[in-house]
Parts: structure tokens; C-alpha cells; sequence
């Protein structure tokens, strides 16, 4: 069991990195696809809970979110002026409009259901597209950026760390419990050894990466704290949403891990912590 967790964590995220680094277009249709299969995945985990949780709705928006932050800022047929950070001002303007626009679209939709929809239903579309639309629009307009495809790899490779020095602190020195109405098996040593080991691979890889990762040792261990932070929150969240259901996995895609959202549940909130760290504290100015 735990080899075949093994192998399926190292082909899925192997595939992740290489279509960050190898084309434009890859890394667009893989944030498509977790999209997609994450919107099915948990709107089909809050039917089993009674709730009325639509899939096309939610999942059309969401790609339209996506592709059209990709045509803006990385397609070949970009308007993009040069200057990269005006550009993203008028982009993140048009990006936050559409998810207005869409929320209050789901929010009228759920009037009409019969009988009426309850308070959760009026909310899931909403979950559903800042979740896995509007959060995972954030890993696009980061690839676009100066270096944006180095900052990718780094901080999905250091995130992922996070989960592995947490599962070993809290194997051989898990002690106290820590958010244990959530997670069971959770342990404050685990969550505390999984942020130092993400914090120590990403040292490890800004110095691999060198003039190709452009930030100061602040910068990287503030960055990679809150990412990890962020990955086990984003982990939190997940097992709330399963425990409330309730199911084990959010689905079987991924043999050893269950669910596709259960694979990626530690990344979606670091995408959007990720671009506007870069943005207002890295990218604006030379690194000290």
C-alpha cells in the first residue's frame, strides 16, 4: 500500500513539473484537467451528503476562468504590454469581474431550484468556483511571470516536501494530537516537522536554481513558511469536507491516494498566497 502511495505521488507529480517546465500550453491543460476532475470530484462528495452540488455550471466557469487568464497573459496571441506588472493589473481587474459576475449567476440559478435550496446549496457553487476556478487561475498567471515557471517548481516541490517530513515527524515522533476533530492521525510534532522540511528543500532548491530563481533568503523562508502552513490547511479543509460527507477519499483516480482533490488539496491555496507574495514583495524591485 504505502509503495504503490509512493509510486502514484512521484508519477503525478512528476507530471505536474514537467508541464510546468516544458511548455506553456502543458501547464495550462494540466491546471484544466485538476480543475475539471476536482470540480466533479467534490461536487460529487456533496451529493452524497443530500446537497443539490452541480457540476457543469461550476466547472464550465471555471475552465472559462482559466483558458481566458491564459489567452491574456501567455498565449501567443497575449496583449500583454511589456511591462508584465501593468498588464497583470488590468488582467487581475477582468479576472475578479467574471467571478463576480459568475457568483452572482449560481447565486440567481439556486432561486430556481425545487424545492428550495438551503443555505449550503446557495454556497456550494461558490465554494466551487473560487476553490477550483478562481485559486488554480492564480498557477497561470504565475507561469507568465519573470522566472514564473522556476517559482512553480519550487514552491510545488517544497509544498510537497511539506507533506513528506510531516508524515515521518508524525510517524516517529508524533505525540500530541494537533486539529484531531479533523484528521485523526494528525500530530502538532508531524505539522511542525513538515513546514521545517519544506522550508529546508526550498533553501535547498534557491540555491540549486541560483540566478534562475531570483530571491533573498528573507524572502524564500517567509514564502515557504506560509506555503507550508498554507499546504496544511489546504489538507484541513479536505478532511473537513470528508468527514462532513462523510467518505474516506474524495474519489479512487489516484491508487494509493484516492482522489485526485486528495492529491492536491495542499496546493490550491498557495497559488494565490504564491503570485501576490511575487508580485508585491519579490518582482518589484532588485532583490536585496
Amino acid at each position: 500500500m504505502l509503495l504503490t502511495k509512493i509510486i502514484s505521488g512521484v508519477v503525478v507529480g512528476a507530471a505536474i513539473i514537467l508541464s510546468v517546465i516544458l511548455f506553456k500550453w502543458a501547464w495550462l491543460l494540466m491546471v484544466l484537467f485538476l480543475s475539471v476532475v476536482g470540480t466533479w470530484e467534490l461536487a460529487s462528495m456533496l451529493r452524497k451528503k443530500g446537497l443539490r452540488a452541480q457540476f457543469w455550471p461550476p466547472a464550465i466557469m471555471n475552465v472559462i476562468v482559466i483558458v481566458s487568464m491564459y489567452l491574456l497573459v501567455d498565449g501567443d496571441i497575449s496583449p500583454i504590454v511589456q511591462d508584465w506588472t501593468v498588464g497583470h493589473s488590468q488582467v487581475i481587474a477582468l479576472q475578479n469581474m467574471f467571478m463576480v459576475f459568475c457568483g452572482l449567476i449560481l447565486i440567481t440559478r439556486s432561486l430556481f431550484l425545487k424545492p428550495r435550496a438551503t443555505v449550503e446549496e446557495l454556497s456550494v457553487p461558490l465554494f466551487q468556483i473560487a476553490y477550483l476556478g478562481w485559486f488554480p487561475s492564480f498557477f497561470i498567471l504565475t507561469r507568465s511571470m519573470p522566472h514564473g515557471e522556476f517559482f512553480l517548481v519550487w514552491a510545488l516541490t517544497s509544498t510537497a516536501f511539506s507533506d513528506i517530513g510531516a508524515y515521518f515527524a508524525g510517524k516517529y515522533l508524533g505525540k500530541r494530537p494537533f486539529f484531531q476533530h479533523l484528521s485523526p492521525n494528525k500530530t502538532l510534532e508531524g505539522s511542525v516537522g513538515g513546514v521545517l522540511s519544506s522550508v529546508a528543500m526550498a533553501f535547498i532548491l534557491a540555491f540549486a536554481f541560483g540566478k534562475w530563481l531570483p530571491i533573498s533568503p528573507l524572502h524564500t523562508l517567509i514564502l515557504a513558511t506560509g506555503m507550508a502552513c498554507l499546504g496544511q490547511v489546504g489538507d484541513l479543509i479536505e478532511s473537513l469536507i470528508k468527514r462532513d460527507v462523510p467518505v474516506k477519499d474524495s474519489g479512487n483516480f489516484i491508487p494509493g491516494h484516492g482522489g485526485l482533490l486528495d492529491r492536491i488539496d495542499s496546493y490550491l491555496l498557495l497559488a494565490p498566497f504564491l503570485y501576490y507574495y511575487l508580485v508585491n514583495f519579490v518582482l518589484v524591485a532588485p532583490v536585496p
